[in-house]
């Protein structure tokens, strides 16, 4: 990775001006220095070595020129094998680390690449022992099988010890988990009968948080009509806003809202009068509860006259 500093450096605005671009500049020496870094060594090789590490794209021998006539590469004795200019001085401390340890392989006779064929191989070993193994341990289990139908057990009984077969793991069964019916109490099935809008074991579980409710009859009067007053206004710019699945109006205490002067809000949209084909199965339901309602709120003002 480049030093912050890097873009004010004077050699790298020479690289900028000479390959007129400065993200270009600045990816070029990335990934020719990223190829030091994961080697731990300066030596590139030559001009098409170079810039296949950059991933050049232009013109043959433009960038290795350009890199080192800005100093940031160095030709060596033989005039064609380029060298990283200074990775040692500038490069970070993993990368310093990882030099330092491959200067002891060397010292070992090995590579890095040594070390990485001889852990393939014991994996590699490891995996036909395993195989050997388990192909042995069938033969064995076959001769055992034979010589108990031919009632000639003496094979089996000598390999016994040596064969030490682990047992046989116990057969999966399949379980299948049944979904328990759950009771609900009669007041909320009257709820869910005015509301049936959510999944109804949400509800319940709501239901049976809730904090301090109003007594059954006033919650079922107020859901009424707040039922009936979004059916009035279903499809005007008098609209209410829809109500939630039956959990969120019981979790937002949406019955502190109280109970909406559904006989206003008819007179003034007239929307119950839309017919129930025009209406989804929800807003059928909701537009039935709402004339139910309306009929209900009625009879009470002409007992009350």
């Amino acid at each position: 990775m480049a030093r912050p500093t890097l873009s004010k450096h004077r050699k790298f605005r020479e690289l900028s001006i000479l390959l007129k671009s400065r993200a270009l500049a600045w990816g070029s020496l990335e990934m020719i220095w990223e190829c030091g870094y994961d080697s731990g060594d300066p030596v590139l090789g030559s001009e098409a070595a170079v810039e296949a590490a950059a991933d050049w794209r232009g013109r043959r021998g433009v960038l290795a020129s350009a890199l080192v006539a800005c100093g940031f590469l160095d030709l060596l004795e033989d005039g064609k094998t380029h060298s990283i200019h200074d990775l040692f001085d500038h490069m970070p401390d993993y990368v310093q680390k990882r030099m330092e340890r491959e200067a002891e392989r060397a010292l070992k006779g090995k590579t890095i690449s040594d070390l990485r064929r001889d852990a393939a191989d014991k994996r590699w070993s490891c995996k036909r022992d395993a195989n050997e193994k388990h192909l042995q341990s069938d033969a064995m289990q076959t001769a055992c099988k034979r010589d108990a139908n031919d009632d000639t057990p003496a094979l089996a009984l000598a390999l016994a010890p040596a064969l030490a077969l682990a047992p046989a793991p116990a057969p999966k069964t399949r379980t299948t988990s049944v979904r328990k019916a759950t009771a609900y109490s009669h007041e909320y099935e009257e709820l869910w009968k005015i509301h049936s809008y959510g999944v109804k074991s949400k509800g319940w579980e709501e239901y049976l948080r809730m904090d301090s409710p109003p007594p059954h009859p006033e919650m079922v009067e107020i859901l009424k009509s707040q039922v009936a007053a979004e059916a009035a206004t279903r499809g005007t710019k008098e609209k209410l806003q829809t109500l939630p699945h039956m959990e969120r109006w019981i979790k937002n205490r949406m019955w502190e809202n109280g109970i909406v002067d559904v006989a206003a809000l008819t007179v003034k949209v007239g929307a119950l009068g839309i017919p129930l084909s025009e209406l989804g199965t929800h807003g059928q339901a909701q537009a039935a509860i709402g004339k139910e309602w309306l009929a209900d709120h009625e009879r009470k003002e002409k007992a009350l006259a």
